[in-house]
């Protein structure tokens, strides 16, 4: 009897995905990718049932064509009764006996945001990894959801029970790299801590604004990295990795995006397609936004939520709009945001919270016009979708379109948590045509931070008028930095030959304020291009104009290595 249902379960299973493959194929709604590691969908109006049941089909661990087809046709025989329990039993014992002894280390990635914490681990023997996503506050269940994430793949991996209130053993751990968009939230959201500057009055000019709620986050969580005695390696928001003891709040702000910018550029640039992508990673909190085309888009200032951050990183821009961000009614309009909260997924208590919202929109509508007609709840829930999406939009127009870029020209590669179900209606609005989503989708800034690079960066303030003078004193220069970036390197234990090094000067027109970030660049032939010609090309770009018999200053000269 158990046989008969197995099989029919297995029969009816297949039977609804060619069904709904064939259905794609008909409606030219839905493309779906290769192998199992892509899923590639044209942003077109997808019939919403047919959308979410390919959603949940998506979600199934074997997506291509030919591991549906090993289902259908296993499914066809099974072994006897007692076969299949001796088989489980052997599986059990081989299990058992691979973990009584574990040589290897296992490495950890880990992307701590402001809703959810996500885990990915390097397992020997386990090609494809393992991947968890925990709530980021458990109180009720740990303490520190990192933390946690590590000890839940150390006891799957040894077989051994690790309280949760006991240190994490490292023996088994080679390092681990953590991430975190906590001091974005923090400033997005406005939740800060409220501090005081006392100086003398002879000192007034001095004050510099620092945010401490962004240094107190990360000294937090690189407290909990060293209570767990592990090799931790932390992740600034350049996009490469630095020692625990040099990731510092100011330069880890976007840290956790900046993992997202590492993942989608070496799964899908070049691999998936030739276009420029636009990375689209919306969390639980928040949106970030970043840009690829080749090389990492370098900046040495942003703004975020008004707040002016100087440190070198790259070109990411976010919104406070999330998963979790709340819908509010307010003078007339709808908003998303910045405020978000974790409640659990409740319908019932969303319909009612809905229907509150209508009542109060609806009277409004009224109150200007009394010939309004009533909008339905479903009518008000797309308004708010339509609100978030334009809300998202902006930052991606913000590094294309105000950059000097087409951005229909680039491909949308949409990840975290929340982003593929967007997708379709982010690209419809910004006329692209090509929108990948990447296996790994729900967790690639902590996927990233594992195929990042360490880096090591020093800069020198260095104010000249750019000419044939000024760039031999910024070549002096950069010989000393030179010697500073490969000395942290080789005491980190890389080898001299295994150092790749890039040269940025920020240059501006003398009488402006906007400097370019400008990396030296080498020519087909050898030879290296000014740093004057690659400005000049950068500013018309992005501004539309040259400044004609204008010198370019020189503000800072910074080496990477």
């Amino acid at each position: 009897m158990s046989k008969k249902k197995s099989s029919a379960a297995a029969t009816a299973e297949s039977d609804e995905v060619d069904q709904l493959l064939q259905a794609a194929q008909d409606e030219m709604l839905l493309k779906l990718s290769v192998d199992s590691h892509m899923s590639r969908v044209a942003p077109d109006y997808l019939d919403p049932d047919l959308s979410r049941r390919f959603q949940a089909l998506r979600s199934r661990p074997s997506t291509s064509q030919s591991k549906l087809q090993q289902r259908k046709q296993s499914s066809a025989a099974q072994p006897p009764p007692q076969q299949q329990e001796e088989n489980k039993e052997k599986e059990k014992k081989e299990e058992r006996e691979s973990k009584v002894v574990v040589d290897e280390e296992l490495r950890g990635m880990l992307d701590r945001g402001g809703t959810f914490t996500d885990v990915y681990a390097e397992i020997p023997g386990q090609p494809d990894g393992q991947v968890l996503k925990l709530l980021s506050v458990d109180p009720s269940n740990y303490d520190d959801a990192p933390i946690e994430g590590i000890r839940r793949i150390l006891e799957e991996y040894t077989g051994e029970k690790i309280p949760w209130t006991a240190k994490i053993p490292t023996d088994k751990i080679e390092w681990s790299r953590m991430g975190t968009t906590l001091a974005t939230n923090a400033l997005l959201e406005r939740k800060w801590e409220r501090i005081a500057l006392c100086v003398t009055r002879g000192f007034k000019d001095l004050l510099q604004i620092v945010d401490e709620r962004i240094e107190l986050v990360l000294e937090e969580e690189k407290g909990n990295a060293e209570n767990s005695e592990s090799v931790v390696k932390g992740f600034p928001s350049d996009g490469g990795l630095a020692p625990e003891s040099r990731f510092s709040g100011h330069k880890a702000v976007l840290s956790g995006p900046a993992g997202g910018v590492v993942g989608y550029s070496h799964t899908l640039f070049g691999l998936e397609t030739e276009k420029p992508l636009i990375g689209f990673d919306m969390g639980g909190t928040s949106t970030d936004v970043g840009r690829y085309a080749g090389s990492y888009e370098q900046v040495i200032e942003t703004k975020i939520a008004g707040a002016i951050l100087q440190a070198p990183q790259l070109d990411i821009s976010n919104v406070a709009a999330g998963d979790g961000s709340k819908l509010k009614f307010q003078f007339g309009a709808f908003r998303v945001g910045p405020e978000s909260e974790d409640q659990p997924l409740d319908i019932n208590a969303t319909k009612e919270e809905f229907k509150k919202l209508a009542d109060q929109i609806n009277s409004y509508r009224k109150s200007q016009d009394s010939s309004a007609k009533d909008m339905t709840v479903e009518e008000i829930a797309l308004g708010f979708v339509n609100v978030a999406n334009e809300i998202m939009c902006h930052p991606i127009r913000q590094l294309t379109e105000m950059k000097g870029h087409e951005t229909r020209n680039h491909a949308l590669a949409c990840f975290g948590g929340a982003g593929p179900q967007h997708a379709c209606a982010i690209a419809r609005s910004l006329g692209m045509t090509e929108v990948l989503i990447y296996w790994f989708c729900g967790i690639l800034s902590a996927y990233g931070m594992g195929l990042a690079d360490v880096v090591e960066e020093a800069q020198e303030p260095y104010a000249a008028v750019y000419g044939p003078e000024s760039v031999l004193e910024a070549s002096r220069r950069e010989a000393g930095l030179l010697k500073q970036v490969n000395q942290k390197l080789q005491e980190q234990g890389f080898r001299e030959e295994n150092i790749k090094t890039e040269t940025y000067l920020n240059l501006r027109y003398e009488g402006t304020d906007t400097a370019i970030m400008v990396k030296r660049r080498i020519a087909e032939d050898g030879s290296t291009c000014g740093y004057a010609d690659e400005f000049m090309k950068l500013f018309q770009q992005e501004y539309g104009f040259k400044l004609q018999n204008r010198n370019i200053l020189v503000s800072m000269s910074e080496f990477v290595g």
